[in-house]
């Protein structure tokens, strides 16, 4: 079953100023004349940024064949065996406050990247929006940060993990 990830004000708002500035990073060094090294430089380094943004950001999930599969934009799906699942807790936003990003993007695109917080501790996030989160627990020790749309009907293809 699939489950979509639609993105939260805080997303849609940060998205497009961020795609704003790039496109003027690009235009800005050729009107002002700035240094032909500057911008030889400046322009790779916005394309390498942006494309691995736009490559781990998620896309949507699925639950099924006893996986759950976290869709990205232009990388292979990330896979989470079901049987290997050591519990699952839904957070509310509150409770992911003050959380601090080691590496990732904290709205542009999601939420997604290495996140840690006092509580949970460092866990892999593939989010788009707060308010509907699902932290996944895993035997081996990893931890992951979703957020499906229909968080119930998602728990629901879980059965016996929550």
């Amino acid at each position: 079953m699939i489950f979509n990830a639609s993105y939260d004000t805080p997303v849609k708002i940060v998205t497009p100023i961020t795609f704003l500035v790039l496109i003027l990073s690009f235009i800005t060094p050729a009107i002002t004349g700035a240094a032909v090294s500057v911008y030889y430089f400046l322009i790779p380094l916005i394309i390498i940024v942006t494309l691995a943004c736009i490559a781990y950001a998620p896309k949507y999930y699925s639950v099924e064949a006893g996986e759950i599969k976290i869709y990205r934009i232009l990388l292979k799906p990330v896979t989470i065996k079901i049987d290997t699942i050591s519990g699952i807790e839904i957070l509310t936003k509150a409770q992911l406050k003050g959380s601090i990003r080691l590496w990732g993007s904290g709205a542009f695109l999601g939420y997604f990247g290495w996140f840690t917080t006092k509580k949970l501790g460092k866990a892999m996030w593939y989010a788009t929006r707060m308010d509907r989160t699902i932290f996944i627990y895993t035997n081996d020790g990893k931890k992951f940060l979703i957020s499906p749309d229909n968080t119930d009907l998602f728990l629901d293809q879980l059965p016996g993990i929550v």
